[in-house]
């Protein structure tokens, strides 16, 4: 966790992420471009994927149904989870309120080399 902590840190140039409490990270892409900086974290849950994807922007999906996700309007788009949180867009996929609640926040200056 230390190692994702760090990358999301430095390469996506986040100040904190919001990762999950359960499960292991396998894969970490990050994206740069038009000012934004987004990030896709892959974790396996008793061997099945989840994402979490935190983007730099502020918007939610205009499509979905829309619903409260820890707290937060957000909307439900395909089985994933859309909100906005702290200023940033956060997606979990498969959005389900058990891992919505694992979701937590880390300071990512502590991990920075």
């Amino acid at each position: 966790m230390t190692e994702l902590l760090g990358l999301l840190g430095q390469q996506a140039q986040f100040g904190q992420a919001i990762v999950l409490k359960e499960g292991k990270p396998t894969r970490v892409q990050i994206r740069a471009g038009e000012g934004r900086f987004r990030s896709r974290t892959w974790y396996s849950i008793n061997g099945k994927p989840v994402v979490v994807v935190q983007d730099s922007t502020s918007r939610l999906a205009a499509a979905g149904h829309e619903t409260e996700i820890r707290g937060h309007a957000g909307v439900i788009l395909h089985g994933v989870y859309h909100w906005v949180e702290r200023g940033f867009t956060i997606a979990l996929d498969p959005g389900t309120d058990r891992l919505a609640r694992s979701l937590s926040w880390a300071r990512t200056v502590d991990f920075q080399g």
